[in-house]
C-alpha cells in the first residue's frame, strides 16, 4: 500500500497543492519486492532518491536540485492534499541557452534489482516475467519551470496542457525494467499525441513489437521501420491513472519477445494487451534493474509519480479492500456511583465515516444492559436515545453497552455503574463528644477516656467537645485519647467503602492522630485520619492507610494547625481506586489505591480517638506492663494534642454533595467553618477616582449560617 512521507534531501523542494492520490488496488500475493514511495537519503549523488537508486550513467544530467532551483528543471517531492508523489522535469537543452552541463537536460534514475532480488532472479526477471504497478501523470500545475527548447533562444512557459514522452534510445521511457540475460529493456511513457508524429493518441506508449529479424534498436516510437505501429493504450495523461502491468515472455508471433497486458484503475477487466519487442538499451552501474527518468537530452517533458513498485512473477491484480470503517462509539461516564430509584445520565456519541464505495448504509445504535442483577429502565423509552437517563431496580454492579452499526460493521463501548441501596449505608460510628463519649450509632462501640482527656465547651457542634492537649509529651500515661473497644463494626475489608469525620482544633506540629483503627509497626494493618503525618510543611489533613504490604497516604493542601475548627473528612472510595481528603468542604488531597487493596484484619488493636497504638505483636514496642486487653497492649503514640468534635464513621464513601441526603457538604454546614477569602491578584494600578474600578474578590463559605458579613473597606 502507498504510504505519503515526508522526503528531506539537498535540493529537493516540497510544495502545496490541491490532488488526492489513492490505491486502486490491493497489494500481490507475498506483496511488492520494492515500492519506491518518495523516501529520501540525503545522498542523491551515489544512492539517490530513498537511498537505492542511482544517476551516475549517461542518460543523466540532474544538477542535484528541485524545480526552480538551480537549473531549469529537477526533481522535487510535492505534497498536495494528503498525497505525496515525485515530479520530475526536463525543460529540454539549457545548454543552447549558455548554461553549462549538468544542466537537467535528461535524468535518469536506476534501482538495482539485487537489493530484493538474488542474482538468478534477478537476472531472470524478464524471462520468467514481471508485475509492475505505478501511478503517475502528466505535470500541468504546480511549481513548473520553463521551457528550453532544443536549439532554441527564448525560454517559454511550460505548456498547460502537459508536456509527455515517448520510448527512446533502444527501449528507455518514464518507467522501464532491463535484463542483462539476452540484453532486454521494456519500459513505457505518457505522451501526448502532440508528442511525435508516431504517437498514434495520448495515452501510455510502450516499445513496439518488431518484425522477426528487425534490428532490436528499433522499438523506439521515434522510429520508422514499416513492420510495426507504436502500441499505446488510449486514456488522459494529464489525469492521475494507476497502472497494474505484467509483463509475460511470448514469442508465439515472429519478432516479438513479450506479451504486456495492463489494467487501469482499479478494473478487473484489462484495459489492453500488447506484443512488444525488449530493446537493447543499458544505463548505469546495475546490469539488471528498474529505471524512472527522463533520459532523452532533445525532447522536453515532465510526469508526477505516487509510487513505483515491482515484483518477481506475472500476478493479476486484486480488487482494493473496501474501505468501511466501523462506526465510532463512545459511552460515558465510564464510571459512575448510584442508588437504586436515581437516575444517571449517560453521554452517548455515535459517528460513521462513509465507505469509499458501496452504499454507505444507515447508522443505527442502541443502549442495552450487559451485566447487573436488576432491570434497568431507560427514559426516554426508545433506546436508540444517545444521551437517555438510566434507572436501576436493584443495587448491584451493572455493565451498560452502547451498540451501533451501519448496516455492514459494528462498534460499542461499554460504561460500569455501581449502585447502591441507601438502606445499606449507615453511620457506623458516631462520638458527638457531648459530656461523654457514647457511641451514638446502633453499634454502642463506647469509649473510654484515657490520659489527660476531659471536655470543654470550646465546641465545633453542641455544648462541648473533647480536649486532648497534652501536659507532658513525654510520658505516655498522660497522652489524652479515647479508646472504642475492639469495634468489629469499624473494620473494612475489600471494596467495603468508608468514611471517617471529625471536627479538629489544634496547633500542633507534631504528628497527631484524630481516629485510628489498627496497629502500627509490624504487622500493622490500619487507617488513620491524621494532622500532620508526612510534615513539610506539618500541619496538613492526611489519611493514612495500610495492608502491611503497600502504605497509601492522601494529604491535603490546606492547614488545619491555625488554632481555628477545621472539619475534616477522609474517604475511601473503591469504586474510583482513591482516597480522598476534605478539608471544610472543599477536596483537597487525594491518592491512588493498589488494585485489590484490603484492610481486613485492622481488628487487632481496636479504634482509638486522639491516638495510635502500636501493634500488640511488635516484640519490641508493645507494653508488657500494659493493663489493656489483648486490643489495647502496645504503647499509644502520635496523640492529637489539640481538641476534638463530632467524630463520625460511615460505612460508605461519603459524596461532596447529594441534596437531601448526608454528604461532606451538608455535615460541613453544621459547623463553624472559616470562610475562604480572595480579594483577587495584588498589583499596581492607576485610575481615576470619578470613574469606577472592578474589584475581583470571592468569598467561599460552607460552614452554618451566622450572619456573617461581606465588606470590601480601605
Amino acid at each position: 500500500m502507498k504510504l505519503s512521507v515526508v522526503w528531506l534531501m539537498i535540493a529537493v523542494l516540497f510544495l502545496s497543492g490541491t490532488a488526492t492520490a489513492g490505491i486502486a488496488y490491493s497489494d500481490p500475493d507475498r506483496g511488492w519486492a520494492y515500492i519506491f514511495q518518495g523516501d529520501a537519503s540525503g545522498t542523491p549523488d551515489a544512492t539517490a532518491l530513498d537511498g537505492t537508486w542511482n544517476h551516475n550513467n549517461g542518460s543523466d544530467m540532474w544538477d542535484l536540485s528541485g524545480l526552480g532551483a538551480g537549473m531549469p528543471g529537477g526533481v522535487s517531492i510535492i505534497n498536495e492534499s494528503d498525497a505525496t508523489f515525485f515530479r520530475i522535469q526536463d525543460c529540454g537543452d539549457p545548454r543552447d541557452y549558455g548554461m553549462a552541463d549538468p544542466s537537467n537536460r535528461k535524468i535518469y534514475f536506476t534501482h538495482d534489482l539485487t537489493q530484493e532480488l538474488d542474482t538468478t532472479t534477478a537476472a531472470g526477471i524478464l524471462t520468467n516475467g514481471v508485475t509492475l504497478s505505478f501511478r503517475a501523470r502528466l505535470s500541468t500545475g504546480g511549481l513548473l519551470d520553463p521551457r528550453y527548447p532544443n536549439s532554441g533562444s527564448t525560454p517559454e512557459p511550460w505548456p498547460s496542457g502537459g508536456d509527455g514522452g515517448f520510448i527512446h534510445d533502444a527501449g528507455k521511457g518514464f518507467f522501464g525494467i532491463r535484463q542483462s540475460t539476452n540484453d532486454w529493456l521494456i519500459s513505457f511513457s505518457l505522451a501526448l499525441k502532440s508528442d511525435h508524429a508516431n504517437v498514434p493518441a495520448d495515452g501510455l506508449v510502450m516499445n513496439r513489437q518488431l518484425a522477426s529479424g528487425t534490428g532490436r534498436g528499433d522499438v523506439d516510437t521515434s522510429d520508422s521501420p514499416s513492420n510495426s505501429k507504436v502500441p499505446c493504450l488510449a486514456l488522459d495523461p494529464t489525469q492521475w491513472h494507476e497502472f497494474w502491468i505484467t509483463i509475460a515472455p511470448d514469442t508465439t508471433v515472429a519478432g516479438a519477445t513479450h506479451r504486456v497486458t495492463i489494467w487501469l484503475d482499479g478494473a478487473l477487466d484489462a484495459a489492453g494487451t500488447f506484443l512488444v519487442t525488449a530493446g537493447d538499451g543499458d544505463e548505469g552501474s546495475a546490469v539488471n534493474y528498474i529505471a524512472l527518468g527522463l533520459g532523452a537530452t532533445d525532447p522536453s517533458g515532465a510526469f508526477d509519480t505516487d509510487f513505483f513498485a515491482y515484483t518477481p512473477g506475472v500476478k493479476e491484480p486484486n480488487p482494493a479492500p473496501t474501505f468501511n470503517p466501523a462506526p465510532s462509539v463512545a459511552a460515558a461516564p465510564k464510571i459512575v456511583k448510584t442508588h437504586v430509584g436515581d437516575s444517571v445520565q449517560l453521554d452517548g456519541t455515535v459517528s460513521d465515516q462513509s465507505p469509499l464505495e458501496g452504499d454507505p448504509g444507515h447508522l443505527t445504535w442502541y443502549w442495552k444492559k450487559e451485566v447487573g442483577p436488576g432491570t434497568v429502565q431507560f427514559t426516554p423509552g426508545s433506546v436508540d436515545v444517545e444521551d437517555p437517563m438510566a434507572t436501576f431496580s436493584a443495587k448491584g454492579i451493572y455493565s451498560l453497552l452502547l451498540q451501533a452499526t451501519d448496516g455492514t460493521k459494528d462498534a460499542n463501548d461499554v460504561i460500569t455503574v455501581y449502585v447502591a441501596d441507601r438502606t445499606d449505608e449507615k453511620l457506623v460510628g458516631y462520638w458527638d463528644m457531648e459530656q461523654n463519649v457514647v457511641d451514638q450509632s446502633a453499634n454502642s462501640n463506647d469509649g473510654e477516656l484515657r490520659g489527660d482527656a476531659q471536655y470543654t465547651s470550646d465546641s465545633a457542634i453542641g455544648n462541648s467537645a473533647l480536649d486532648l492537649i497534652t501536659e507532658s509529651q513525654t510520658d505516655p500515661n498522660t497522652f489524652g485519647f479515647v479508646y472504642l473497644g475492639p469495634a468489629p463494626e469499624l473494620d473494612f475489608g475489600y471494596f467495603n467503602e468508608f468514611s471517617v469525620t471529625a471536627w479538629v482544633k489544634t496547633t500542633s506540629t507534631q504528628q497527631s492522630n484524630v481516629f485510628s483503627k489498627g496497629g502500627d509497626e509490624d504487622g500493622g494493618i490500619r487507617y488513620i485520619m491524621s494532622v500532620g503525618e508526612t510534615g513539610s510543611p506539618n500541619g496538613r489533613a492526611e489519611m493514612i492507610l495500610d495492608d502491611n504490604v503497600n502504605k497509601v497516604v492522601a494529604t491535603g493542601t490546606k492547614l488545619v494547625n491555625d488554632g481555628k475548627w477545621h472539619f475534616i473528612v477522609t474517604v475511601v472510595d473503591f469504586v474510583f481506586s482513591r482516597a480522598y481528603v476534605y478539608v471544610d468542604g472543599l477536596l483537597t488531597g487525594s491518592a491512588g489505591l493498589p488494585t485489590n487493596y484490603n484492610l481486613s484484619g485492622t481488628s487487632q488493636t481496636g479504634a482509638y480517638i486522639g491516638a495510635g497504638i502500636l501493634s500488640p505483636t511488635d516484640p519490641d514496642r508493645a507494653d508488657p506492663n500494659s493493663p489493656y486487653d489483648v486490643y489495647k497492649a502496645g504503647v499509644p503514640q502520635k496523640d492529637l494534642d489539640g481538641l476534638v468534635d463530632d467524630v463520625r464513621v460511615y460505612n460508605y464513601a461519603l459524596p461532596l454533595e447529594d441534596p437531601g441526603f448526608t454528604s461532606v457538604r451538608s455535615l460541613a454546614a453544621m459547623g463553624p467553618i472559616p470562610a475562604t477569602v480572595s480579594a483577587g491578584p495584588d498589583g499596581t494600578f492607576q485610575f481615576r477616582p470619578e470613574i469606577e474600578f472592578p474589584l475581583q474578590g470571592s468569598v467561599t463559605d460552607y460552614g452554618k449560617p451566622d450572619g456573617k458579613i461581606i465588606l470590601w473597606t480601605t
